[in-house]
């Protein structure tokens, strides 16, 4: 399966910067798992369950305050190429950002 970068953050710092080949959260619209090779986007979060599928294929969970997520290519031609329906040549430049508003957010172990 293919990997991306996953950073998430909360305004007490960095929980989680590493490789994910998954992030599992719940948007204002409903739940969302975002692959590497993804369509940007951005939308807000909702507290509930945030669950991230490892490149080693296990699973880390934490609890998840408000927020958002942020889906970006840092190959913007990438990016265009994805919106128009052809995915990226290097889906590894994928970046998915999600920003915890609440610091009520705390990993499992």
């Amino acid at each position: 399966m293919n990997e991306f970068n996953l950073t998430i953050s909360t305004p007490a710092g960095t929980i989680f910067k590493d490789k994910a080949t998954q992030v599992s959260v719940r948007g204002t619209e409903g739940e969302l798992a975002v692959l590497a090779g993804h369509i940007p986007f951005v939308t807000a979060l909702v507290p509930a369950e945030c669950r991230i599928y490892l490149p080693d294929g296990s699973k880390r969970t934490f609890k998840c305050g408000s927020g958002i997520i942020n889906v970006s290519n840092a190959n913007a031609a990438g990016a265009a190429l994805a919106s128009a329906g052809n995915p990226p040549d290097d889906e590894s430049s994928a970046s998915i950002e999600v920003i915890i508003l609440s610091s009520e957010a705390a990993m499992d172990a």
